[in-house]
């Protein structure tokens, strides 16, 4: 009993510190009771009837005193009278604190079931993740969920990393609501409601078991936004809502804390897979080269894709190097009906440029993997690390060669490469959408498409009832002001068709990259205000809804990495002349601009291009292979918009086939560094001849290493075009022997069309009047008798065919070297006409050859026709 005296003034003094009093008897309950109504005790009282605690601690005499750190560590033994309260101060200043019990830290992307939510990725290298989107145009999306393990039962504080991206106009209604299910019940809160910044929004506490379902529910379909969920049991913690503290906890809390998997070695590690890096991945495959293509996107092709829709410009396969931009008409098809900007996902072919990648076997894909993190010593990149932008994994991959492709300068910037970026009055970003009376929009038949491989197009299914919009308060307010598609007047064409075209674009003054997310979303915002104003205002298109839109921002400038030439405006106006002249450039100088007509407020998404004289150039401009490296970084190539060119001369390269071509140079020029072990500038000093001849190789040429010898395997069939616009003869149904194009020989870039009303087949083709001298097109056969054929060739007439093609024949006897003019009107049914009568011996493989060499015109190929001399 002496010592409870000095332990309640020790309890007194140490009232404000961090010490717990636990007093321990195996007394009665009733004899503590009755003790404790006489004196007070320090703390809590503890029963050990059993004696266990006094076992278990070695006391065989009381009182006996032991000092117990916070981490359940054993540090004094002391009568009580030993214990001061500056010894209790010490040690519980010198002992570690214990760890908070860690959060679950819940990244929503990595659910097995994302119902209708995107995963978006185009800010995740600010963030440090993606983020899930709620995009669809105006109709709630299904709900994004999965099961989630607990360390066990207990009381969680939940917290979601959300915000209101309305906030920066200061517009009202939270537009992006959506609510948090768990075991499918809502949390009172509803988020996405409140900040500007994204910020850890309290969703309160809650009870839950080992195991719980955890739901995003959205509420209406208007990009409702969520990073992370935490569920902390620890219900007074509040996370850290940004910098270096966030960014520790989501490492510690999630797999980018796991070391980095082992990616693999390859020759050539392409970082972007647009068209430029799909190019260049493909045509370094086929040189012999060990690929690697790094992609940010679960498909390939960039503003090209399905994503985001941006139908591919510039002109290919042009004189000087004709083949260069074979890969490129691989991966993109010939421009059709209905092939434009913002058209159905069936007119970009993802899968078309997916199959050609993975057909080739020197090539490994790394989809949905994002570089955010580089390795360089002595001025040489040595690896990249990619994050998974689903599980978070990382993947470490080395390399030998590396290629920026990414439109942004990633990688150049990650490991110091010299780069330009113009800061204001730059080209900024656009979102397309279009519009049309349909049942559902796009991203409601994605959501209810079992084969994510339909092309979807076939689903749409035409509106006969309204299709009410709701007013949107938070949009642009463009309920008193004109936009391209608002009818004003008696003007003519349909107005629907200036509704989300290349001219909506806004950015011109924001950071590329910093800002991407404030870029897109008034992208929408102006989207979301037009049609309100269309439907609501206006009263228009009652059937009508929002059919499609992109969530990806098409992005016209960016980093531009700087190299030995960086090409400026004047190159192309005065076509100055380059020894290392490697692609073709075709487009003209193409700057956009806020359009003054609609310029009202400081953030204007209405933009102008230059167009006309000091705008224009003599084209092809063929630019410099040394515009496709870098001067500082040894290893490091670049393809795309971010290559070696000043603010103007990047209007003339941007366009995606013009993009493609860099990318088939890079390739080839790769294959040359692995051969001769040399950088890319030891290409243009030591090697430059080898690129030449390389660059009149075949797109389809391949070997099997860098140092086999090339094959050029025949050229596949030509497709016909998706949409044909006209149906041709059946060459079952003509008389004599019918050969189609179909089943000829092509060499060289000839394009299939439908176009003219009378062909043969399934299509025609013809040459594009370019690359000229290095196409032709021969039809094989055998007669079936021996004697004398009248030759005939199908083909469509024009003023714009050449009138003296040449044609050899190869039967008996000395080929034969005849010429035709396809301005004439072909005399005979299904479009043939007669270039002469020669002898064929049977049983002896023949052939008619057509060739564009020596020809200015448009050449055109269908069939071959072969009747006896006798009519029989």
């Amino acid at each position: 009993m002496g010592a409870v005296p000095h332990l309640n003034k020790l309890a007194e003094e140490l009232k404000d510190d961090e010490v717990q009093f636990l007093l321990v008897t195996d007394e009665a309950p009733a004899h503590i009771e009755s003790f404790l109504k006489e004196r007070s005790l320090p703390g809590w009282i503890g029963v050990d009837s059993n004696k266990d605690t006094f076992g278990r601690y070695g006391v065989s005499t009381i009182p006996a005193t032991f000092v117990i750190d916070a981490n359940g560590k054993l540090i004094l033994q002391s009568s009580p009278k030993g214990l001061t309260a500056n010894l209790l101060r010490r040690i519980a200043e010198r002992t570690p604190k214990p760890k908070p019990p860690a959060p679950v830290f819940i990244e929503p992307e990595s659910f097995s079931e994302r119902g209708g939510w995107m995963v978006d990725q185009q800010v995740m290298d600010l963030m440090g993740s993606p983020y899930m989107l709620a995009h669809g145009l105006g109709i709630p999306v299904p709900d994004c969920s999965d099961t989630v393990d607990l360390p066990g039962p207990g009381t969680y504080r939940v917290w979601v990393r959300t915000r209101d991206w309305v906030s920066p106009w200061n517009a009202p209604g939270a537009p992006g609501r959506f609510q948090v299910l768990l075991d499918g019940t809502p949390l009172e809160t509803v988020f996405g409601t409140e900040g500007e910044a994204w910020h850890w929004q309290d969703g309160g506490t809650c009870d839950l078991n080992d195991k719980v379902q955890v739901s995003l529910h959205d509420l209406t379909g208007f990009e409702g936004r969520c990073d992370a969920i935490l569920l902390s049991p620890d219900t007074s913690w509040v996370p850290p809502h940004g910098g270096e503290e966030l960014a520790e906890l989501r490492t510690r809390c999630t797999s980018l804390g796991l070391e980095p998997k082992d990616g693999g070695r390859f020759d050539l590690v392409v970082v972007g897979g647009g068209i430029a890096g799909t190019s260049a991945a493909i045509t370094a495959a086929r040189m012999g080269l060990q690929v690697a293509l790094v992609q940010d996107r679960p498909v390939l092709g960039g503003n090209g894709s399905s994503e985001v829709r941006v139908w591919p410009q510039g002109h290919t396969n042009q004189e000087r190097f004709p083949h260069v931009g074979d890969v490129v008409s691989e991966l993109v098809r010939d421009h059709g009906p209905g092939h434009a900007n913002a058209g159905d996902p069936h007119v970009f072919d993802d899968n078309r440029k997916l199959t050609l990648a993975l057909a080739e076997p020197n090539l490994r894909l790394f989809l949905n993997q994002r570089v955010n993190a580089a390795e360089s010593r002595d001025q040489r990149i040595t690896a990249v690390t990619a994050q998974h932008t689903s599980s978070g994994q990382r993947t470490r991959i080395t390399g030998t060669l590396f290629l920026d492709s990414t439109g942004d300068g990633v990688l150049g910037a990650l490991v110091g490469a010299d780069y330009e970026i113009t800061e204001t009055e730059h080209m900024g970003a656009s979102n397309l959408w279009s519009v049309a009376a349909t049942s559902k929009n796009e991203f409601q038949l994605r959501c209810e498409c079992e084969d994510e491989g339909d092309p979807l197009s076939l689903a749409f299914d035409q509106s006969t009832s309204p299709a009410p919009f709701p007013r949107c308060p938070w949009a642009v307010d463009l309920s008193e002001r004109d936009f391209p598609g608002r009818k004003t007047g008696a003007g003519t064409g349909n107005p629907l068709g200036k509704l989300g075209a290349w001219f909506w674009e806004s950015g011109f003054d924001l950071d590329p990259i910093r800002d991407m997310e404030r870029v897109r979303d008034l992208n929408l915002r102006a989207m979301y205000g037009a049609w309100d104003t269309l439907k609501n205002v206006d009263g228009l298109y009652p059937n009508h809804r929002l059919k499609w839109a992109a969530y990806i921002a098409g992005k016209r400038e960016s980093r531009r990495l700087m190299g030995d030439v960086v090409l400026v405006g004047d190159d192309f106006r005065n076509l100055k002349p380059y020894p290392d002249a490697a692609f073709p450039c075709s487009w003209h100088l193409d700057l956009h601009f806020p359009e003054p007509a609609y310029h009202e407020d400081s953030d204007p998404f209405i933009s102008e291009c230059t167009k006309g004289e000091g705008f224009t150039y003599a084209g092809p401009y063929w630019a410099p292979y040394r515009a496709l490296y870098s001067r500082n970084i040894k290893n490091l190539f670049m393809a795309g918009r971010n290559i070696s060119v000043n603010h103007e001369a990047l209007g003339a390269v941007r366009v995606m086939r013009t993009c493609g071509m860099m990318g088939e140079v890079v390739g080839k020029a790769a294959s040359l560094c692995v051969l001769h072990s040399c950088d890319p500038r030891g290409v243009y000093a030591d090697h430059l001849d080898g690129l030449i001849e390389l660059l009149k190789v075949p797109g389809r040429a391949r070997r099997a290493s860098v140092d086999a010898a090339l094959v050029i395997p025949p050229a596949p069939p030509i497709a016909p075009p998706a949409n044909p616009t006209n149906v041709g003869v059946d060459p079952s149904q003509l008389p004599g022997l019918v050969v189609d194009d179909s089943k000829a020989i092509v060499e060289g870039n000839w394009k299939a069309s439908t176009f003219e009303a009378t062909f043969v087949g399934s299509h025609y083709i013809h040459d594009n009047r370019s690359g000229k001298g290095t196409k032709s097109v021969r039809w094989e056969f055998e007669v079936p008798t021996t004697g004398s054929y009248e030759v005939r060739l199908s083909y469509t007439d024009s003023a714009s065919r050449d009138p003296q093609i040449p044609v050899t024949i190869e039967g008996a006897g000395e080929p034969h070297l005849v010429s035709m003019n396809q301005r004439l009107t072909p005399p005979h049914a299904g479009g043939f006409a007669t270039v002469g009568v020669f002898n064929f011996d049977a049983g002896k493989r023949s052939a008619v050859t057509i060739s564009n060499k020596g020809t200015t015109g448009h050449v055109i190929a269908d069939a071959v026709q072969l009747v006896r001399e006798n009519g029989q």
